[in-house]
């Protein structure tokens, strides 16, 4: 019993330490196909939408280390945790 749970331990730790990144869309403009891997320690993909300057909008997506959502007068940041949720 014991063995079958250190076997169990040591490949749940492989797991999660299997170097896995997240995948985020990476682009500017509406359509957006371009998936990338995000670098070590960015753990967000974003969506920003800068509407300053209507009917104009600047639309990108990709990869940060720190995000937050938020909604003001002159842009839109939509922050997510899984891949390609951008």
């Amino acid at each position: 019993m014991k063995t079958l749970l250190l076997t169990l331990m040591v490949v749940a730790f492989m797991y999660l330490d299997s170097g896995y990144t997240l995948r985020c869309r990476s682009c500017i403009g509406l359509g957006c196909d371009d998936v990338k891997n995000c670098a070590e320690g960015q753990k967000y993909c974003y969506l920003r939408v800068d509407y300053s300057d209507i009917p104009n909008l600047r639309i990108t997506r990709g990869c940060a280390a720190m995000c937050r959502t938020t909604w003001d007068a002159n842009e839109y940041i939509f922050c997510c945790i899984t891949d390609e949720c951008n």
